[in-house]
């Protein structure tokens, strides 16, 4: 039975922030992560690092594995990404002053 949520979650902060602080809460590294979910460990760091996109079928498997909803991974990978386009159009909007 997974663990049951105490990693604090803040609405922007990366996925894979809030994805390594559960991993570490649950004694679990990438590369088991990446086992459990059927994934490459490469995806699991991309992940980790913000650098892929947590996809629907990623945010079931961490459901699956973690106990973390995936609906909450949805919305936490919707509101980083939609932060990070906003502080881009910002900081092109800068440039073109």
């Amino acid at each position: 039975m997974p663990k049951p949520i105490t990693t604090k979650i803040r609405d922007l902060s990366p996925p894979g922030e809030i994805l390594a602080e559960a991993l570490v809460e649950r004694g679990m590294t990438g590369a088991e992560l990446a086992r459990r979910m059927g994934v490459s460990e490469e995806h699991v760091d991309q992940l980790l690092n913000s650098k892929a996109p947590l996809s629907l079928d990623v945010a079931v498997g961490l459901e699956r594995v973690l106990g973390i909803p995936a609906n909450l991974w949805r919305t936490l990978e919707s509101n980083f990404r939609r932060e990070e386009r906003e502080r881009e159009s910002t900081k092109n909007d800068s440039r073109q002053r």
